[in-house]
């Protein structure tokens, strides 16, 4: 890792390093606070999101990059009627105008 990459950088090279598709949809979330970077913050530089002082800890995972404003919203499937080829786990990205009933 290099603190001038930009995060865009960062998560295309994280994917080549693990074998992941360049194609396939994924997204950073910081483990310390639980948020994730947010399409706006993909050209930023990583020395100006303070990866320098002390690190800091990441999880790269399945999923659309939100854009700054939009909602990401997990929503898991308990339901005895579940069939098995559905997933248990969905991510979503929701605008904050949407209700739930729209979603």
């Amino acid at each position: 890792m290099d603190l001038d990459w930009t995060l865009n950088e960062l998560i295309e090279n994280t994917k080549k390093k693990l074998g992941i598709q360049a194609e396939s949809e994924r997204r950073l979330r910081k483990l310390n606070d639980k948020n994730l970077f947010y399409e706006e913050d993909l050209p930023l530089k990583l020395r100006n999101l303070n990866f320098e002082e002390g690190g800091i800890r990441l999880r790269l995972e399945r999923g659309k990059i939100p854009q700054l404003g939009n909602l990401s919203i997990r929503i898991r499937n308990q339901s005895t009627f579940k069939k098995e080829t559905d997933p248990e786990d969905y991510d979503m990205v929701a605008l904050p105008s949407e209700t739930l009933s729209e979603l």
